[in-house]
Parts: structure tokens; C-alpha cells; sequence
């Protein structure tokens, strides 16, 4: 059943230890889901579906560099882009709203939401840039929610400022006081407020050991504070009421039903459905409100997948999927995880709940056939006396090839050192070496040799694989070159720069025959006489990305653990569909390819 909510004007406050909407007392039993990551025509699937489980509030990231593109171009109406209409769906499907605009937000997403400008520098500080930015950003994300709070009538309820900045400024490496990070979130809540926030703010923290600290260094006078995973249950939101009210209520933002992949991981993660099953029974005993993160993760479709660093790796990128292991999989389908949940939440509160949604319909697509072209309008290279990272040259995510041509015989050591994530080096477009900065932090190669003949070119292929998104290297963030490129200590200058388009794929293509080891292009064409959701097979193919009908799918890898795309159903068409692949590695011609009507993992 759907529940029908108020069009006038109510309350939602924090008063004797309760949540009360309109002097009720309301438990927030709640799923988080991004807009960002789910296909606009499906927006409604997954919020019923959510709905059906029990949920009562949906729980959504705002990222912003999502929709700030460019400095001063926004985007709050195309395709998944559109806050409000989500929010509406929302209240129309009789569901409330936890807003969390960030500005930072992390959710394995690129940059944690920040915008790719802001790579190197002091982010998440009182730099008076950065906050002036943060206060045109918050300005935009007001006017597009601006009616759609509960005291105006809507259905938005809580807002979250910030994102578990202790967890930021517990590490030591950030060399401000403590009063310093202080000021910045308290700073930070006084933007929120000027700029229209001036209902019900919260604070969100991590509920790791050592939840104290967390708690206290990201957690401020006068807002009320969240703390994520309930494994500490009682026992650290008692530590965390300290700084409020000392009386509850409680709330988990981020109660974890799942978990992130990462690239080369030994398997896609799945949840252990009776374990976590009765964790949430006596989660429900309590008196706790809590949100489910993710109730539906769905996909990071093109670039827009984070990563993490660790001792061991410089870069640890997150997979295209972000199923998560959630109760509602990646395609919106219904998992064993799901009705366990359904069923646990019925049984405790005795609520007769809406009808699932049926399942969206999914399919098989035989051989598409494939050919091998390259463009006939070369892209416009630039000229740059030492070689830029991505940001330098304007060109945010994708891909970013530096040419050398050396008018004299050269050998020796290149240097490097400096190009970040994922690199393959040519000479005279014959592969030399691969750089993985996803592997083992002392095995990446840092030095090369090289033999380049006179009128020889050297060519360096770099590929942004999503700037970390969590933890140490948050400052840093540059992509593609990061110091100058050396041969025997010299650096190399006068590089031909080639940004790779956003879209990837040539405007115009000739066929050309394929060259074993270099980049191909793929394209082709198929036809459809019924349409439905589909995964890619991309067995036999090595690391790319790949689009559907103008629609960038993600990024694929032969290392998996992810071995298919997800293609939603409504990206395709009755008749004539077109398919292009950028495959970097070109390990053996491909001819055709197929989808199957389930994911492929390991």
C-alpha cells in the first residue's frame, strides 16, 4: 500500500529522545540509493522496490561533481540529473527523504564528489576557495529543493552537512589543529544554514574503533549526530550522545548491508543472508532508527567510479557495478537478501506491506558482429612545453595520450615515476611497457628502458581510473602525468597532447585492419525486436570501456572480478542499436560479442 503524504506544511524535530514528525514519534527505517547511479526510467522501480521491503525513507547522496561539470555549469534536468524530480517520485511513492549534499561525500564515487578542479588541493579545510565554492554549490542545491522540505510540505526531512569528517581530520597527516577542524565544520554548518538549510541538521561519523575520536573530531555544538554501522550498537551512540542530548534517539545512517568491490578482488561481494538476517532482528528489538546502505546500489556507469588507497597499492579502483551485495541488485532484481529483510520487517512490526513490484525483464542477445575502425577527424592535440595531468589540460576523466617525436636516436632510463593509475608506453607503436599502479605498491615500474630510433616517437597512453574517493591521498588527486616524464634525468618537454573525448568513441570511422597490441576501436550494429535489460559478456576482450546507443556502460577488465556490463533495458531499442568498445589492450582481434540475461562474475 501506498502511503498517501501530507501536501501541507509539518514538523520534524528531535524532542524527549524521539524523532517526531508532526509530534508523532517517527522511527526512520530507511535505504539509501543514488539517483546518479540508477536509470531515469527505473527511478520509480527501485523506489517501490524499496518501499515493499518496509523502508520508509530513502536515504540519497548528492554529488557534485555530477552536476557541476565545468566551473559554473551545472546540470539539474538531464537524463539521471534531475534532484527534484527524484525527491517528487519519492513523495509520490510515499516515501521521506535524508538529504546528503556532501559537499564531500565519498560513496566510492570519483573524487568523493568533489569537483576534479580541486585535485591538489587542500579540500575539506578552511581554505576561503574552497568555501566560497562550497557555498555557490550548496546555493544551487537549495534552489533545486527549495518547497520540497517537510515544513513546506514536502518530504524531506533531515539534512546531513558534511560526511564523517572525523574519520578526515583523525588523520594525522592533515597538518591543522584541532581547533582548525573545528572551525571548518562549524564553518560548513553556517554555510548550510545561510544558504536556506534551516530545518533538522545532522552530522554523519564512522562507527569504527576509535568511535570517541570520530565522533568527536567530526561532530559539532547544536546538530544532531549520526553514527555509521551498528556492530557497536549502544555502546558508541551513547559515546556519540555525549555531545547532543545524552537522551537519543539513535540513528545509524549507514547501516551496512553490503559492501564495495574493488578491481582484482578475489570475488564481487555477496552478503551472508542468514547472519545478517538476524543482525537486523535485533536491530529492530532496539529503538534505534537506521538506514540501510545500499538498499540498491546500481551502477557506476562511466567514469564515475571512486578508489581507495592503501599501504600496499597507489590506487585502488572500484568496479563499474556497485551492486553492493545490496537487498535490491544492481538491475532493480528482488535477491534472497531482500525477502529475508521483507520478511524479518513484517514479522517484527506486523505492518501489511506493499505488493513487490515485478521483476524487470532481462534477456540474451546472440552474436553481435564486430569490426575494427579507427576515426577519419583526429582529435585536436595541444602543445605543452612539460608534460600537464589531466586537470592541467582541462580534461577531467577517460583518457590522455602524450606524443614525443625524437628527431636524434635516444636510450636509456625513462623516469616514470609521476603517471598515475593505468599506462601503456609505445614505441613507434610498439607496446614496451604497462604501468599498474593497482598492483603491489613495489611492483610498479618506475623506470623504463628505453631504445628510440631517430624520427622515433615515443607515445604514452594514460588512463584516469577514478581519483581516490577516501583516506590519505584525498589532496593530491592529479591524474595522468604528475611529474615531469625524464630520460637519464632530463626532462622531456614539448609534448603533442591528445585529450581522449569524454565519448570515447570516433564521430566518424573508417574500417581499418586490426594491429595486435595497440588500442582498437570496435562498432557495430544489431537489431532488436523486443527489448530488455542485458549484461555484455566481456570475455576475451582486456580493459576498456564500452557504449550502448550513446550511453557510456562503464569500464571493463579482464582481471574481474566483474566479467559483464550491465545495459538497462530502456537504453535499447526496437530495431537498430549500435555498439562501440574501446579496448586498450588489443590482445587478439575480437569479432563479435555476445549478452546473456545474467551477470557475469567471479
Amino acid at each position: 500500500m501506498v502511503l498517501e503524504l501530507a501536501a501541507s506544511a509539518g514538523t520534524f524535530e528531535i524532542k524527549d529522545g524521539s524523532f517526531l514528525l508532526d509530534g508523532k514519534p517517527y522511527r526512520i527505517y530507511g535505504g539509501e540509493m543514488h539517483y546518479a547511479r540508477i536509470p531515469r526510467e527505473y527511478w520509480r522501480h527501485r523506489i517501490q522496490m524499496a518501499h515493499a521491503m518496509g523502508c520508509n525513507t530513502l536515504s540519497i547522496y548528492v554529488f557534485w561533481n555530477y552536476h557541476e561539470s565545468a566551473p559554473g555549469v551545472w546540470d539539474w534536468k538531464n537524463d539521471n540529473h534531475d534532484l527534484r524530480a527524484f525527491v517528487e517520485l519519492a513523495k509520490e511513492e510515499g516515501m521521506y527523504i535524508v538529504l546528503r549534499p556532501g559537499p564531500y561525500t565519498c560513496a566510492e564515487w570519483d573524487f568523493g564528489g568533489l569537483p576534479y578542479w580541486f585535485a591538489g588541493t587542500r579540500v575539506r579545510t578552511n581554505d576561503p576557495a574552497f568555501l566560497d565554492s562550497c557555498r555557490t554549490y550548496l546555493r544551487e542545491v537549495y534552489r533545486q529543493v527549495d518547497g520540497l522540505f517537510v515544513e513546506q510540505g514536502g518530504n524531506i526531512i533531515m539534512t546531513q552537512v558534511e560526511n564523517e569528517y572525523g574519520s578526515f581530520s583523525f588523520d594525522r597527516q592533515f597538518a591543522v589543529s584541532h581547533r582548525q577542524r573545528r572551525i571548518y565544520m562549524e564553518r560548513m554548518a553556517d554555510i548550510f544554514r545561510k544558504e536556506g538549510f534551516s530545518h533538522t541538521l545532522f552530522t554523519c561519523d564512522g562507527g569504527v574503533v576509535p568511535v570517541v575520536n570520530f565522533a568527536r573530531l567530526g561532530h559539532i555544538k547544536g546538530l544532531f549526530p549520526g553514527t555509521n554501522d551498528s556492530k557497536f550498537l549502544r555502546v558508541a551512540h551513547h559515546t556519540v550522545q555525549k555531545f547532543y542530548s545524552r537522551k537519543g534517539p539513535y540513528y545509524i545512517p549507514e547501516e551496512y548491508a553490503g559492501w564495495f568491490t574493488h578491481w582484482g578482488d578475489a570475488h564481487v561481494f555477496h552478503r551472508d543472508v542468514e547472519s545478517y538476517k538476524k543482525h537486523i532482528e535485533e536491530l529492530l528489538q532496539t529503538d534505534f532508527s537506521f538506514c540501510y546502505y545500499m538498499v540498491h546500489g546500481g551502477t557506476n556507469f562511466g567514469f564515475w567510479n571512486g578508489a581507495n588507497h592503501r599501504a600496499q597499492n597507489d590506487v585502488w579502483p572500484v568496479i563499474t557495478s556497485y551492486d553492493y551485495g545490496a537487498p535490491i541488485g544492481e538491475a532493480g532484481n528482488r535477491t534472497p537478501l531482500y525477502d529475508s529483510l521483507r520478511a524479518v520487517y513484517q514479522r517484527h512490526t506486523g505492518e501489511k506491506l506493499a505488493e513487490v513490484p515485478g521483476p524487470v525483464r532481462s534477456m540474451s542477445i546472440d552474436k553481435i558482429a564486430l569490426n575494427c575502425v579507427q576515426s577519419t577527424m583526429r582529435r585536436k592535440p595541444f602543445i605543452y612545453k612539460h608534460a600537464p595531468t589531466m586537470e592541467q589540460a582541462g580534461h577531467p576523466y577517460g583518457y590522455m595520450s602524450y606524443e614525443k617525436t625524437f628527431s636524434e636516436a635516444v636510450k636509456g632510463r625513462l623516469s616514470t615515476a609521476g603517471l598515475t593509475d593505468y599506462a601503456l608506453l609505445y614505441v613507434n607503436d610498439s607496446l614496451i611497457a604497462t604501468i599498474d599502479h593497482d598492483m603491489p605498491a613495489g611492483k610498479v615500474r618506475k623506470n623504463i628502458t628505453v631504445n628510440i630510433p631517430a624520427t622515433g616517437k615515443l607515445k604514452i597512453l594514460v588512463e584516469n581510473m577514478g581519483r581516490i574517493n577516501f583516506g590519505k591521498k584525498l589532496w593530491e588527486n592529479h591524474r595522468g602525468a604528475t611529474l615531469s616524464i625524464t630520460l637519464n634525468g632530463q626532462a622531456i618537454n614539448d609534448w603533442v597532447v591528445t585529450p581522449v573525448a569524454d565519448d570515447l568513441i570516433p564521430a566518424h570511422t573508417v574500417q581499418v585492419p586490426y594491429c595486435a597490441g595497440q588500442p582498437v576501436y570496435y562498432e557495430g550494429a544489431f537489431i532488436l525486436t523486443d527489448t530488455a535489460d542485458t549484461y555484455l559478456d566481456m570475455h576475451g576482450f582486456g580493459k576498456g570501456v564500452v557504449v550502448v546507443n550513446g550511453h557510456n556502460l562503464g569500464r571493463y577488465w579482464e582481471i574481474g572480478p566483474q566479467y559483464s556490463l550491465y545495459v538497462p533495458g530502456v537504453w535499447l531499442h526496437k530495431g537498430e542499436n549500435q555498439i562501440s568498445i574501446l579496448d586498450m589492450l588489443g590482445h587478439k582481434q575480437q569479432y563479435y560479442i555476445t549478452a546473456t540475461d545474467h551477470p557475469v562474475n567471479r
